[in-house]
C-alpha cells in the first residue's frame, strides 16, 4: 500500500520502523513474555510512532525495570 496523502501505521509484524517514501509505520513489540513467563519470540523495542505536523517518528521510550 502506497498513497501519495494516507499513511499505513501497524504494529502486527512487531519490527519497529518509518518508511516515509513508502508512508508506513510500525511501532514494534512491546512483548517480552507470554502469559505463564514464556519467552516472546522477539525482543521489547519500547518504541512509539509520534504523528505530528503531518510528520510521522519513531520515538525510543525509556526502559523501566
Amino acid at each position: 500500500f502506497c498513497s501519495p496523502c494516507d499513511w499505513v501505521l501497524t504494529g502486527h509484524t512487531h519490527v519497529p520502523g518509518v518508511d516515509p517514501a513508502r508512508k508506513l509505520g510500525n511501532p514494534g513489540s512491546w512483548k517480552a513474555r507470554w502469559r505463564g513467563g514464556i519467552a516472546y519470540w522477539r525482543h521489547p523495542s519500547f518504541t512509539v510512532l509520534e504523528v505530528a505536523r503531518g510528520e510521522v517518528r519513531l520515538l525510543r521510550l525509556a526502559r523501566r525495570h
